[in-house]
């Protein structure tokens, strides 16, 4: 019975030691997407991959406008009887060749634009990261959880330091 009593014991100063130590733990969360959304640099960077998708999409539909210009122009040949069967080959062949060179353009557009989204959007996440961290440490944060990605079930707003990643930002 002796030996029950002091197990009890030990369970109890355990989960006291245990209890203690976690509420030492303190805990902070921020909403990225909110604080990205708000920031100028994500504003110039989205900026500026629209115009470079503008301009991408721009050049892909005067590439389709060749093709089916072309396309056109050899039915009307055709339908007025001026192409042989092997022009009519020859045609066919380059007008696939061109198809073709029109989807690889699309899949080097797509390639391309998220290259440049990453290249303008890996120093701003690095940026809010450092800022993060900065205030996680000076603050005496033990962790900082992110709500934009909808990870966490609760969050208590006493402990959002959003606003201090902001000012640390200079927004």
């Amino acid at each position: 019975m002796n030996k029950f009593i002091k197990l009890g014991c030990l369970a109890i100063l355990a989960l006291m030691l245990a209890a203690s130590s976690m509420s030492a733990q303190k805990v902070g969360y921020i909403n990225s997407l909110a604080l990205l959304s708000e920031m100028p640099e994500v504003r110039a960077a989205n900026s500026r991959l629209e115009s470079l998708e503008k301009q991408l999409v721009k050049q892909g539909e005067g590439m389709v406008a060749k093709l089916q210009n072309k396309l056109k122009a050899a039915e009307e040949q055709h339908a007025r009887g001026e192409l042989t069967a092997q022009e009519i080959a020859k045609l066919q062949t380059d007008l696939q060749q061109e198809e073709l060179e029109i989807m690889k353009f699309e899949q080097k557009a797509q390639e391309d634009l998220a290259k440049k989204r990453d290249e303008l959007f890996q120093p701003i996440l690095e940026k809010v990261g450092s800022a993060v961290e900065g205030i996680a440490k000076s603050s005496g944060y033990s962790y900082v959880f992110d709500t934009g990605g909808n990870v966490m079930l609760y969050a208590d707003e006493s402990i959002d330091i959003t606003s201090l990643v902001k000012s640390k930002l200079g927004m």
